[in-house]
């Protein structure tokens, strides 16, 4: 299974875009949108039912979107009919709908990351997908990421104001 890793945290390979013959009709934001065509073609069954997690489209190799989800994968992005999985998420689908109708197309791939989770001081394991999006936007600036784009704080952080008002 193909990984990547972002900050620690381990990312696989689900899905490859594609371009389907077998067409359906969709709304886009109240718009009928005829013969939708974007599929994906899922390289480890069952994943569209992962909860919870940070995702990454890459187009070849290279960095185009960094997201998250809170329901499961299937909710955020697809649109199961016909037994395929289409792909129904944002404006990027018409990007990525263009980049596999070209000539030469590169692959669009789909990772999600295996366990965006980590320790809490009790030892309860807290998922923190939304700030590892956060991480990844900031730190790589996917093309595609319009929102998310949070400049490093020039603050202090609360424990560091108080521990200096407050010498032991």
């Amino acid at each position: 299974m193909p990984s990547k890793n972002y900050f620690g945290f381990d990312f696989a390979k689900i899905a490859v875009a594609a371009i389907t013959d077998l067409k359906t009709d969709i709304k886009y934001n109240g718009e009928l949108v005829q013969g939708w065509d974007v599929v994906l073609d899922f390289q480890i069954p069952g994943c569209e039912n992962a909860c919870q997690s940070t995702y990454l489209v890459f187009v070849d190799d290279i960095l185009k979107y960094a997201g998250e989800y809170s329901g499961t994968f299937q909710e955020r992005w697809l649109l199961p009919r016909n037994g395929l999985f289409y792909v129904w998420h944002s404006e990027n689908d018409f990007r990525m709908q263009r980049i596999l109708k070209g000539n030469n197309a590169p692959e669009i791939s789909i990772w999600l990351c295996v366990d965006p989770t980590l320790a809490a001081p009790d030892g309860e394991r807290w998922n923190i997908n939304m700030a590892l999006e956060q991480r990844i936007i900031m730190e790589h600036q996917p093309e595609w990421n319009k929102r998310g784009r949070i400049k490093p704080t020039t603050g202090l952080p609360f424990h560091e104001i108080t521990a200096a008002s407050n010498p032991s």
